[in-house]
């Protein structure tokens, strides 16, 4: 599924903005301040069906329609229209009763133009409310910031559509973008990261907690694949250790197939990376990091070294195209989007020629929004994709 066109109602106070997406990768290009940013946020959020988590837009008072293409939709569907209505958090029943009241004939329509009007007198119901109605999120303010990350999200679709043979796994069920953006360290829930102290708070960037979640999540992902190949395996030959497997389920023989087309998928993803760093004489490999490690982990050596390169010492652009290029590889089969703002961020100039190229052939079913400065990531054969944002 891809997203054909969004619009978007009420940003920077605009009745309507209106962005088309004619490729299967989109550039979105402008100057600094006219809202690049933003706007992959504001497309994420709108794409971000039945999460728990606050939005990445720091806005409030927004709509958004947004129009999907799916090519098993039924034949009495041009496309998937899905309305979304962001606000602040409601603070009382008596708001909450008067914006609902509102809200009725005026949701879901598909009319971005109803929205504004919509907006506008939900605001002043919020006016009427209470003195001060936060419009986005502040770093600075007296309140609580944990009140300020609640807020109230309408989504209606059009179909409620249903996904394969179950008829109860429905759009908002599905995963359906990712949002790469350089400056946000919480973009994988990684309060849950045991790596603390002194020397972890004094040296870290903002790449390398994102740069060992990937790395953890592969060597998991290699693990349970391993085992699938084994267990599978082990069926049919003795010799081979099914107590190896910690859980004792047999592999069917989809399972094993499935296993070693991705692993065969994996090993593409890692060749392309290669392609990169050969001209430094480095090469990926997959090492245990201590003697307690079940897993192998992603590691990077010179070529004619046994020992590897320590993660730590990994520069920040290495550790980005890791990153990226493993990101894509383990979310592909969750999400149909990936939405990277300024991926080329601490990428010299030679990496960025065939960075989106490379990474949207080897997920070439997904859809690529990337929102960017560099002339180097575009240039070569993309500027009929590019779109520019003008404040």
């Amino acid at each position: 599924m891809q997203i054909s066109k969004i619009e978007i109602s009420n940003w920077w106070g605009k009745e309507q903005i209106s962005l088309t997406f004619k490729h299967r990768v989109t550039f979105i290009t402008g100057p600094n301040g006219s809202g690049k940013s933003s706007l992959c946020n504001l497309i994420y959020d709108t794409l971000n069906f039945g999460s728990s988590k606050p939005s990445t837009s720091k806005y409030r008072f927004w709509s958004s329609v947004a129009h999907l293409h799916m090519d098993t939709l039924n034949e009495f569907f041009e496309d998937i229209r899905v309305d979304t209505i962001l606000l602040p958090q409601i603070p009382t029943s008596n708001l909450q009763k008067k914006v609902n009241d509102a809200f009725d004939g005026e949701i879901g329509s598909g009319d971005i133009k109803k929205h504004f009007k919509l907006l506008s007198k939900i605001e002043d119901l919020f006016k009427l409310e209470e003195s001060k109605v936060p419009k986005h999120i502040s770093y600075f303010n007296d309140d609580d910031s944990s009140h300020q990350e609640k807020e109230y999200v309408l989504r209606i679709g059009n179909p409620d559509i249903s996904f394969g043979s179950d008829p109860s796994v429905t759009l908002y069920d599905q995963p359906f973008s990712f949002l790469y953006q350089d400056d946000r360290l919480n973009l994988h829930g990684q309060n849950s990261s045991s790596r603390t102290g002194k020397v972890w708070d004094s040296y870290k960037s903002s790449i390398d907690e994102r740069f060992l979640y990937v790395r953890d999540k592969l060597s998991h992902w290699q693990g349970e694949h391993r085992d699938t190949v084994i267990s599978f395996l082990s069926q049919t030959n003795e010799e081979l250790g099914f107590q190896e497997i910690e859980n004792d389920k047999q592999a069917t023989f989809d399972e094993f197939e499935k296993s070693k087309t991705r692993n065969i998928d994996l090993s593409l993803y890692i060749e392309k990376i290669n392609e990169y760093f050969s001209p430094l004489n480095k090469v990926v490999t997959f090492s245990r990091d201590n003697d307690l490690d079940k897993d192998r982990k992603l590691n990077l050596k010179y070529k004619d070294s046994d020992g590897n390169i320590p993660w730590e010492l990994l520069s920040r652009g290495e550790k980005t195209l890791i990153y990226l290029f493993v990101v894509t590889f383990l979310y592909k089969e969750k999400v149909s989007i990936f939405i990277f703002d300024e991926p080329e961020i601490a990428l010299h100039v030679k990496w960025q020629k065939n960075l989106i190229k490379d990474l949207s052939e080897l997920a070439p079913e997904h859809q690529f929004i990337v929102a960017t400065h560099s002339p180097s990531l575009i240039k070569h054969g993309w500027l009929a994709h590019c779109v520019e944002v003008r404040s």
